[in-house]
């Protein structure tokens, strides 16, 4: 049997990846400490996200991701992105493959990403390099990603029936042995 090498967590947007994402990390770390990337934590307000934070997992640092401008209706202001933090996202996966890390973690890959934006290049340079990488997908892209990014093999986890102890084991099950 082939090992995976592209992890995906999916749900419903809102429905927990960063949090099964951050907690699958969490039980990673003592087997596998080099792992890079980064995960995004939203921001509520008025029952929309307005904001996301990028969280660098190797340092713990945040910077301001993207944000709505406006106080209309939350759900038709599109996101503004910070080209600085656009840049540090893949600066941090660049220093994260030159560095020789384990595993790549990318939060999220989704509609951007489909028409070759935010972590489109990112992405692309991890699989292009045989990289283990942990993505996250909103259930109703997950098709449409897999195809553009060819990941018919990779293994999908779903936040609603599997446990962040579940991913972690089969995880580093996969990965156990890649030198």
């Amino acid at each position: 049997m082939k090992k995976a090498r592209v992890f995906i967590i999916t749900g419903e947007q809102g429905e927990g990846k960063t949090t099964r994402l951050q907690e699958v990390i969490k039980l990673l770390r003592p087997s596998l400490p080099d792992i890079f990337g980064f995960y995004a934590i939203g921001e509520w307000e008025n029952g929309y996200r307005n904001r996301f934070r990028l969280v660098d997992i190797r340092t713990g640092n945040v910077h301001l991701l993207c944000y709505r401008e406006g106080q209309a209706n939350l759900s038709k202001i599109p996101f503004v992105f910070i080209e600085d933090t656009l840049r540090k996202g893949m600066q941090i996966i660049s220093d994260g493959m030159a560095q020789n890390g384990r595993l790549a973690v990318i939060d999220e890959i989704g509609r951007f990403e489909l028409k070759g934006k935010v972590w489109y290049q990112s992405l692309k340079k991890l699989l292009s390099n045989g990289y283990p990488v942990i993505i996250t997908v909103r259930k109703n892209q997950l098709e449409a990603v897999i195809e553009k990014f060819g990941l018919k093999g990779a293994r999908i986890f779903f936040t609603g029936l599997d446990s962040a102890v579940a991913i972690a084991s089969e995880i580093t099950e996969q990965l156990a042995g890649r030198s």
